[in-house]
């Protein structure tokens, strides 16, 4: 196969790792200020950077193992998506503020519909889950500090 060949392919698998990365991030994003913790507590994104950045550098390796990159291949891979990754944490922090807003809203409206019991078990639900989230991080060596 000529090197011209591949370069499609190349491109396709590097726009899907930045698509997957962008979408890690964004996840990881949404799910701490959308779905958990505490109503009060806010959540930076540079809380989780560590762990994002250990999931980035664990697909670069994987793409460097699974595609051959060479050393050069992989370095610009690298800066790519690190690249990739602090725009989208930029993006994050621009949006932080609307997606609390959703959030708060959101707790209001679902507030409005259970019943107290309901509420209450919500609450302990929520907690449960939060905790479950604290305990993944310590696992993994991060740390989920100022929740």
């Amino acid at each position: 196969m000529n090197a011209t060949a591949g370069r499609p392919r190349l491109r396709a698998t590097l726009l899907l790792a930045v698509a997957l990365v962008a979408g890690a991030l964004g996840g990881i994003a949404l799910e701490r200020w959308v779905l958990g913790g505490d109503s009060g507590a806010h959540h930076s994104p540079e809380k989780h950077v560590g762990h994002v950045g250990r999931l980035r550098l664990r697909f670069e390796q994987q793409l460097a193992r699974e595609l051959n990159l060479s050393a050069e291949q992989q370095t610009r891979v690298d800066t790519l998506l690190a690249a990739q990754e602090e725009r989208s944490r930029a993006l994050m922090r621009q949006f932080a503020p609307q997606l609390r807003t959703v959030a708060a809203e959101t707790e209001a409206r679902l507030r409005e519909i259970l019943t107290a019991g309901q509420w209450e078990r919500f609450e302990v639900l929520r907690r449960e889950r939060l905790k479950h989230r604290r305990g993944h991080y310590k696992d993994s060596g991060e740390t989920s500090s100022g929740r």
